[in-house]
């Protein structure tokens, strides 16, 4: 991909997320919520999203407080509400990079806990290091020994380094976006988002449901059906 067509791809998926995120579903103890995040984590809609992609092909939305507010999941068991931020550098060389941070706050026995994924492609100059392959990992921080997340005082145990789950799908840093949302919403839910992805790593994701599937396209991408 070139940077232009990965970074625009990149963009486009993530204001979809924002777009549906900023709906306002939400209802009761999750709305709370997401009020009380969005002080801490700004959300940012499209117009501000394409603002900030066309300046720079260097970027990083957790310096410039832009957070991504998905579309809670209320079907995952608890209710869950993501919140998204990315850390990437675009270049034409194909040596782009990304960190996609997803924090999802889960919503059991009345009280709010957080459990934070970050999907990577690291740079190139990392490839030969102990991460040096497309991977998913858990952090209880945006920045290295930064403060916790909210609700994360009580998560400082999870590891940092390891485990560091492999992507082995992953091509491109589109990808890295496509396979975070994924996580999320499941492989129909996320149909929304990344259908229009002009990939071959995610065909579960692309390929046409089939009629007698009985589900239609227009499925919220907030209830997961797997």
């Amino acid at each position: 991909m070139a940077t232009s067509t990965e970074k625009e791809t990149v963009a486009e998926l993530l204001a979809k997320l924002s777009e549906q995120g900023n709906q306002g579903r939400e209802s009761g103890p999750v709305s709370d919520k997401r009020l009380e995040l969005q002080r801490t984590y700004p959300p940012v809609n499209r117009v501000q999203l394409m603002g900030i992609f066309a300046k720079s092909d260097r970027l990083d939305l957790r310096l410039q407080n832009a957070f991504i507010y998905g579309p809670a999941v209320m079907d995952a068991g608890y209710p869950l509400l993501p919140v998204v931020t990315i850390n990437a550098r675009f270049r034409a060389d194909g040596a782009s990079w990304i960190s996609v941070y997803v924090m999802s706050w889960v919503f059991c026995r009345r009280r709010w806990s957080v459990l934070p994924i970050r999907f990577e492609r690291p740079p190139h100059d990392q490839m030969d290091g102990a991460h040096g392959y497309n991977h998913a990992q858990f952090f209880w921080s945006l920045f290295d020994n930064g403060k916790p997340l909210v609700d994360g005082e009580n998560i400082k145990w999870l590891p940092q380094k390891q485990p560091a789950i492999p992507l082995p799908a992953i091509s491109h840093t589109p990808a890295v976006v496509a396979a975070a949302i994924v996580s999320l919403y499941g492989a129909i839910g996320a149909r929304p988002y990344v259908s229009d992805l002009q990939t071959t790593d995610f065909p579960f994701v692309l390929q046409n449901e089939q009629p007698s599937q009985g589900i239609s396209r227009r499925q919220s991408p907030g209830r997961r059906r797997g």
